[in-house]
């Protein structure tokens, strides 16, 4: 289940839920974000009695034009937090109109690389592959969306953020196996592209696994871990 969580890439302070109502339009999200800002998450993924800790870091790293169109470059990667090794590090090219009229999601995507862990140089991957970041990143949805009434606390270094909260119930494709998914995103305007926690129940074929995740730091000035892809 490893590569899930890769994939996936994010423990919460829950408080109750009022009952949600579904969404009669898209959920509408302005995920806008500047050149140099990052948010750093803490990630537990749970599998069977399998339980792994991962650090994941999204950060906006360069802002170009694709097709005339204003576009940027976000990476996300993701570390092991008991060993510090880097697992992965994605680098996708999203057009800045799709974010301001977020969430964004895979088919918004223009070009997509990433570099796996004992990899020495990133490779291009197709949308296809990019599966597992539909849960971060749903796309303009109206089926299977709730948002709740009630706000929900996430507690971090610097205080306590009241998130918005939005469930996605959905059948996908994920791992190649069909998956049943409860997503549940926290989203608060002060974070980048507004994602302040997450959480993903996952029903596959052979086996159930839970990923939680919350913010643990933000901030500007982040550099480039690979190099823009042409």
């Amino acid at each position: 289940m490893r590569c899930l969580a890769l994939t996936a890439v994010i423990p919460l302070f829950l408080v109750g839920l009022a009952p949600a109502h579904a969404a009669d339009a898209p959920l509408e999200i302005d995920q806008s974000i500047e050149v140099g800002a990052w948010a750093s998450y803490h990630a537990t993924v749970e599998a069977a009695d399998d339980e792994i800790p991962i650090e994941v870091t999204i950060r906006c790293v360069d802002q170009t034009y694709d097709s005339g169109e204003e576009a940027v470059w976000i990476e996300i990667e993701s570390t092991d937090t008991n060993s510090g090794t880097r697992l992965e590090i994605f680098k996708i090219l999203v057009p800045v109109s799709r974010l301001r009229e977020g969430p964004f999601g895979v088919d918004d995507i223009r070009k997509a690389w990433v570099l796996r862990r004992n990899q020495q140089q990133p490779v291009r991957v197709e949308q296809a592959d990019l599966q597992g970041l539909q849960l971060l990143f749903p796309g303009r949805l109206t089926e299977g969306v709730e948002e709740h009434e009630e706000k929900e606390a996430v507690a971090w270094q610097r205080g306590t953020l009241d998130c918005r909260v939005v469930t996605i119930r959905r059948t996908t494709q994920l791992l190649n196996q069909q998956a049943t998914v409860k997503q549940t995103l926290l989203l608060h305007e002060s974070v980048p592209l507004q994602l302040a926690g997450f959480r993903f129940d996952i029903a596959l074929e052979n086996a159930n696994v839970k990923v939680h995740g919350r913010l643990t730091d933000l901030g500007t000035g982040a550099e480039a871990a690979l190099p823009n892809a042409q």
